[in-house]
């Protein structure tokens, strides 16, 4: 179940405040980055969207052999910044593999203490395989995947609670799925078709 914080919330009075928000977008790029640009044309729309001051996004990058793009380093996993039609590289998050519990857990750690807002939201960004198949392809470490053990032991170790949690990701919306994410989200948005 949602925590209390979340139940005692309403639409109207979230609609009467102003409110901070940070996204955190955990981007796996995989072949959907390397053989088509798909993730460069989001990060772009991204950064061509129109968003309010108090709007930010907080992106990870990696798992794929080549970024369609002139800033995305392949040999890396990289933190960057979107706000106010810009991104800024933030810092580099190593070599390893994106779908690791560490990589996942150390991403959320650094966008919810350097970069805390009334409403935190997190967008798992890459192929998805549901209960079976889990999340992700990383193209440097094509044998890791998170599973949702993986994730929800990534959430719990990092105390983290967000307004939502969302999937770009393919058959995602699963009861399993809602399941691992209740204790720290009050609300998943994923798709249950494959999303193409």
């Amino acid at each position: 179940p949602a925590s209390a914080s979340y139940a005692a919330r309403t639409p109207a009075a979230d609609v009467a405040h102003a409110r901070s928000a940070t996204v955190l977008m955990y981007m796996v790029g995989s072949d959907l980055e390397s053989e088509d640009g798909c993730a460069s044309a989001d990060i772009q729309e991204m950064i061509d969207a129109y968003a309010e001051e108090n709007v930010r996004v907080v992106l990870q990058t990696g798992g794929a052999l080549e970024w369609h793009n002139n800033k995305i380093q392949s040999d890396r996993n990289q933190r960057w910044l979107i706000e106010g039609g810009t991104i800024t590289h933030l810092q580099d998050a190593g070599e390893g593999s994106m779908l690791s519990v560490e990589a996942l857990s150390d991403f959320i750690a650094y966008g919810m203490h350097v970069y805390p807002a009334d409403r935190m939201i997190l967008i798992f960004w890459d192929h998805g395989g549901g209960v079976l198949g889990g999340f992700g392809y990383d193209e440097h470490h094509p044998d890791d995947v998170l599973t949702l053990p993986m994730i929800g032991r990534a959430l719990k170790k990092t105390h983290a609670a967000f307004d939502i949690v969302g999937f770009d990701a393919c058959l995602m919306a699963t009861v399993e799925a809602a399941y691992m994410l209740a204790p720290y989200a009050g609300y998943m948005i994923a798709s249950e078709e494959t999303e193409p």
